[in-house]
């Protein structure tokens, strides 16, 4: 497992003049936003997590977790039922109702429920996680170990746009998204399981 102060080592051998232009923080900043890059780009399988939500009687908009990343599915956790998914808009132009919530949408903050919820229902939010950011020089990413080179990728290509020099940004930014298409390809989970949408929903 690679290490922080090993991935920032990493970067500074590869030639970024450090101390001019840039520091060794923002080398971490650069490795830290690689990592929550990955985590919203690619599905993988170290990182899934739940979040329980109990509703409140006339509550409809509920926060995601602070670790949320993406979202896999909502399950209605009494009846062993997953929860439909609609836009934002849709649920707007529909007719306002209180009950067992069955659809939900997505908006910046979190989820918004329908029918409102009319009592107290717990539900289950499954989702990928973004994994905590590096700080102590011991800490290692939240990501598969085969992928931890990526990160040097994208901070080499930060590091070398900052020095103006687009020519090394351009070859670090394409080692980077080549590896996130390989990442991508070789570790997400299965689609399968995603969101059930609501017809009308998906363009025609």
């Amino acid at each position: 497992m690679s290490t922080l102060i090993e991935l920032r080592n990493e970067v500074i051998a590869h030639g970024p003049d450090v101390g001019m232009v840039f520091t060794l923080d923002d080398i971490t900043k650069y490795l830290n936003f690689a990592l929550r890059r990955i985590a919203r780009k690619v599905d993988y399988y170290v990182e899934e997590s739940a979040q329980t939500i109990t509703t409140v009687a006339g509550a409809a908009a509920y926060g995601w977790a602070a670790d949320f990343g993406r979202l896999r599915y909502v399950l209605d956790a009494s009846e062993a039922r997953t929860l439909v998914e609609a836009s934002q808009r849709t649920l707007d132009e529909t007719t306002p109702s209180r009950g067992r919530p069955t659809i939900y949408a997505r908006s910046g903050s979190g989820l918004l429920l329908y029918p409102t919820p009319d009592a107290a229902y717990t539900l289950t939010v499954r989702y990928w996680a973004l994994p905590a950011l590096m700080v102590a020089d011991a800490d290692e990413p939240g990501i598969p170990e085969d992928y931890h080179e990526l990160l040097p990728f994208y901070a080499l290509k930060r590091c070398f746009e900052r020095e103006d020099d687009a020519e090394m940004a351009s070859y670090w930014e394409q080692r980077w998204l080549d590896g996130l298409r390989d990442m991508r390809i070789d570790v997400r989970f299965p689609s399968a399981d995603g969101p059930r949408r609501i017809p009308s929903v998906w363009p025609c």
